[in-house]
């Protein structure tokens, strides 16, 4: 059957088809939609393209080629008005003109197909366009001339000297029309379409700019012919296309970064711009979805990216979305090793396999169980990226830059927000939710507060007039700090309103524990993926908690609106996640997974509005710190604290439980607030010590508990707050087991940081408490004299005086600390250790 005859059978098939929908649609039933089926182009599907390439040949103004006096080695002009004279160098490294699945050359070809398991081939072939800018503006030399205007022209030419002239000889209408892609269609099935318009055209202009070609850089999707080209006599439209502006010397056969190409052709699966993810959210997002983050993401990955991206690969959620199933992974949505690996806590301790991400398609996705009422749900992703070593266009962005870091094979991984439906009975805007930059990425050496310093360098790369000011990771701050795949901002700008523009500084120069590191970090380093023996949990950096989002639109002037298309999640959930990767000798990654594990193993610095849901294990010699954020989360400053995010917060749900192991450390800093909510419970054993700064406070709700057992102490500072309720439960084991009240201590809330009610008593020193412990105020001096001690004794005062005669109001004598008693003399003053002060062997005495 020849090919005419085939298509007019393909169209009756077609039209049967289209019948038979109408009846059910008639009958009442309605349209599916599902990211599955792609958005305008089908994601299961070989598309033959396209290409034309133009060449600018500026005849008129020669100064205005942004080209000129450059050397272009992979793609030199041809002769003005030409077809096909010198075509760039690296066509057949970039798209393959025929399939052969054992032997896919071209970079645009072999990521799609990769990416897909060769469900999605692109193919196609090429014609080179040299065109003179008389032949563009023939009537107004040196005038400006935009996309469509370069495009009519350059179709004109193409038409006037015949038709269609490819390198490669596809120039025929059967080459290209095939497809199904029509808006009709949005994210429901697709067919051969053979509707005598060519699918797709893809356009590369060489040397446009904003003037002279309307563009100065990046794409555009959506891009038709206003006049149809010549193929064997016909005029044919196109029903798909995108454009790509200023290729100037790039090799788009080995390319360094994600070509816009491979962007904009990934508008026709995943959808319009609210899809933008990785990094690819647009800068200004007025017309296209609110930001997810305030810390715009510069360095994520994926094929919906921005050229910044730190990976030159796709995304488990990528394919996800497509339904892109790995070999022997079929399945499951979501597999590792032929398992289910979609997680959830429900399903408890897992242990899964992750090999090679991009040739199996293992990873794993872990939903975090908690997020603020409302707020979107949050998931973890974990992929094995064996970069080098699997020969797929999996790679580090930027790898061909010296000052830049090769990149290491790893556990990559990233937070999804929301964007979680794949199917809808409704409407096509079920799938595509009005926001963007949902993928956030995680790095493995953790999340800092950082600061801008006054001193000046060259970045990597970027030749920067004057030099970029070096930025100072000088805190960590795991729960709410940046990592290098964000964009950052400052406190140190003088506005009280942070402007995109203005107050961030890309490009990263790095100075960390001394070291001043120069390598285009922003888009990816050696320490971004996990290795060997690593883990993440609440007591990490970076941690198992999920991102605080801050839905918001920016605008082109740089101006920043909060907005509330979703809840925001503002809270840093706590529970038990544990993830263990343990890295095999054939670069397999065992990773486990845990729910149940709550210790801090090591000192941490905690900042935020932080709420436990389940525990706290603080082991023995540990200390967290709760301290004021310094990473910008909200582009407002904050009237209390001064920076651009709120005071911290520490809130013990009802059923939760903060554990102080032995001679473990709390302290509450910089107006942060703990909160034990009715039903939590707050446990220091002995030696434990938690500390209440100026300005910070405590309170213990109604139905809240506190244990204090052996030399546990708490300790509220002058100028520190308490607040205790009626029925609220305190256990002081024995006589060291103390809540020291300091003078200048205040009763109550520091009601600049805590706004709702408290029932606070009037005098927490006189608060009703179990055991032999004590609650002391430090309002006088405490004279010790005359005293065998054969017991645990504690004394509290503002001054303690110790010895035989200390003071004439008591008699004289001795004051001895027997063998097995402690002794603790506690002085917000001075302690007065006097003659006839005696520790016999086997005594303990300390002071503080």
């Amino acid at each position: 059957m020849d090919h005419q005859n085939s298509k007019a059978v393909r169209k009756s098939i077609a039209a049967t088809l289209c019948c038979f929908l109408v009846c059910l649609t008639a009958a009442g039933q309605s349209a599916t939609y599902r990211t599955m089926y792609g958005d305008r182009v089908s994601p299961e599907n070989t598309l033959y393209t396209l290409n034309i390439f133009i060449n600018i040949i500026f005849d008129q103004t020669p100064e205005a080629d942004p080209l000129k006096g450059i050397t272009t080695e992979f793609w030199l002009p041809g002769q003005p008005n030409t077809i096909n004279d010198n075509p760039p160098l690296y066509l057949d490294d970039f798209m393959d003109s025929e399939f052969d699945p054992e032997n896919i050359r071209g970079s645009f070809t072999k990521r799609w197909a990769e990416a897909s398991f060769n469900k999605f081939i692109v193919l196609g072939d090429f014609t080179v366009v040299n065109i003179s800018q008389s032949r563009i503006t023939p009537d107004d030399p040196g005038a400006g001339f935009g996309k469509h205007d370069l495009v009519d022209a350059v179709v004109a030419l193409i038409n006037e000297k015949g038709g269609l002239n490819t390198i490669h000889d596809h120039e025929s209408i059967n080459d290209y029309d095939g497809r199904e892609i029509t808006p009709a269609t949005r994210f429901l099935p697709k067919g051969s379409d053979y509707d005598e318009k060519i699918d797709f055209i893809q356009i590369f202009v060489r040397n446009c700019t904003s003037t002279h070609g309307g563009m100065s850089g990046g794409g555009n999707a959506l891009f038709y012919l206003d006049n149809g080209i010549t193929i064997d006599g016909t005029v044919y439209e196109n029903n798909a296309g995108t454009i790509q502006g200023a290729i100037k010397n790039t090799d788009l056969g080995h390319p360094n970064s994600s070509p816009s190409c491979v962007h904009e052709m990934a508008h026709y699966l995943y959808g319009d711009n609210t899809m933008h993810m990785g990094g690819g959210g647009p800068v200004h997002s007025t017309s296209s979805g609110s930001l997810v983050t305030l810390d715009y993401n510069s360095g994520g990955y994926s094929l919906i990216t921005s050229s910044n991206q730190s990976l030159i690969s796709c995304t488990g959620y990528e394919r996800y979305r497509l339904n892109w199933r790995g070999p022997g992974n079929e399945n499951y949505p979501i597999a590792a090793e032929s398992a289910n690996s979609d997680i959830d806590k429900g399903m408890g301790l897992q242990t899964l396999y992750l090999r090679d991400f991009i040739t199996t398609g293992d990873a794993i996705r872990i939903k975090l169980p908690y997020t603020d009422p409302e707020a979107l749900n949050q998931y973890i992703w974990l992929e094995n990226h064996r970069i080098y070593s699997n020969g797929k266009e999996d790679y580090p962005a930027w790898f061909d830059q010296e000052c830049k870091d090769s990149g290491v094979a790893g556990i990559y991984s990233y937070y999804q927000v929301g964007k979680e439906t794949l199917q809808s009975d409704n409407s096509i805007d079920d799938l595509l939710p009005n926001y963007c930059d949902h993928l956030v990425p995680i790095c493995a050496d953790g999340n800092w507060d950082v600061r801008a310093l006054s001193t000046l360098i060259d970045a990597c790369t970027f030749n920067d007039p004057g030099g970029t000011p070096v930025q100072e990771y000088y805190q960590p701050n795991p729960f709410s700090g940046y990592n290098d795949l964000k964009n950052h901002f400052f406190n140190s700008t003088p506005y009280n309103g942070i402007n995109w523009k203005r107050d961030r500084i890309e490009p990263l120069i790095k100075l960390k524990d001394g070291i001043t590191t120069n390598s285009m970090q922003q888009s990816g380093d050696n320490s971004d993926a996990f290795q060997d023996n690593s883990s993440i949990h609440i007591g990490t950096n970076p941690a198992s908690v999920p991102v605080v989002t801050y839905c918001h639109k920016r605008y082109s002037s740089g101006m920043i609106e909060k907005t509330s298309v979703f809840p925001d999640n503002r809270k840093i959930h706590l529970y038990g996640l544990r993830i263990d990767f343990d890295e095999g000798t054939t670069g397999v990654f065992k990773v486990d997974i845990v729910w149940n594990y709550y210790d801090i193993n090591n000192s941490v610095r905690w900042t935020g509005d932080i709420v436990l849901h389940e525990q706290v294990n603080l082991l023995e010699g540990r200390k967290i710190t709760l301290a004021q954020n310094h990473t910008p989360n909200k582009h407002t400053r904050d009237a209390v604290t001064g920076v651009f995010a709120g005071p911290t917060y520490f809130t013990c749900l009802e059923n939760s439980v903060f554990k102080m192991q032995a001679n473990s450390e709390v302290e509450l800093t910089n107006l942060s607030s703990f909160l034990l909510e009715s039903g939590s419970n707050l446990e220091l054993h002995d030696g434990a010590k938690f500390i209440v700064e100026e300005g910070s406070t405590l309170v213990l709700k109604a139905g809240s508990g506190i244990t204090v057992e052996g030399s546990g102490h708490i300790e509220v500072k002058p100028g520190g707050y308490i607040c205790i309720e009626e029925n609220a439960s305190i256990y002081l084991q024995n006589e060291l087991s103390v809540i020291n009240l300091h003078s200048g201590y205040i009763s109550g809330v520091n009601t600049d940081v805590i706004t709702e009610s408290t029932n606070c008593i009037a005098d927490p020193s006189a608060a009703t408490f179990s055991g032999n412990g004590h609650i002391n105020n430090f309002g006088t001096d405490v004279y010790v004299q005359n005293e065998i001690l054969s017991s645990d004794t504690y004394y509290a005062g503002q001054n303690i005086y110790a010895g035989e005669a200390v003071t004439s109001q008591q008699t004289q004598g001795p004051v001895i600390i027997q063998s097995g008693a402690e002794v603790i003399l506690d002085a917000d003053g001075d302690v007065v250790l006097d003659e006839g002060f005696e520790l016999a062997e086997g005594g303990i005495f300390e002071t503080r």
